[in-house]
């Protein structure tokens, strides 16, 4: 960094470590096949059972599955026939874990 007065001050490099891998967090990916089938990603911080279910954006339940996991990453496939082209949310549940993605059909 330049100062005002032309002198240069070099800092140190800091890193924070929180103790937190990204796996913790569940990230969840959405992919959809030609067999009107559609496969999440979801990786677990945790093994056990997930209640899995699909909401239209209006909040209507229009899926709802219990799919058991394990630590890591998962490929869980969901029948997508009857849903129509739009957008719909996706929420993996269990216990105080909650998560959410937003995906589309076109």
């Amino acid at each position: 960094q330049t100062d005002f007065d032309g002198k240069e001050t070099f800092f140190p490099l800091v890193s924070v470590d929180c103790g937190i891998t990204v796996e913790e967090y569940g990230i969840i990916k959405v992919f959809r096949n030609f067999n009107n089938q559609m496969i999440v990603n979801f990786s677990s911080p945790l093994t056990g059972v997930y209640m899995l279910k699909v909401f239209d954006l209006t909040g209507n339940e229009l899926m709802a599955k219990a799919i058991e996991t394990e630590k890591g990453l998962n490929k869980i496939p969901i029948e997508s026939a009857t849903l129509t082209g739009g957008i719909y949310l996706l929420n993996i549940s269990s216990g105080g874990l909650s998560y959410f993605k937003k995906f589309a059909i076109e």
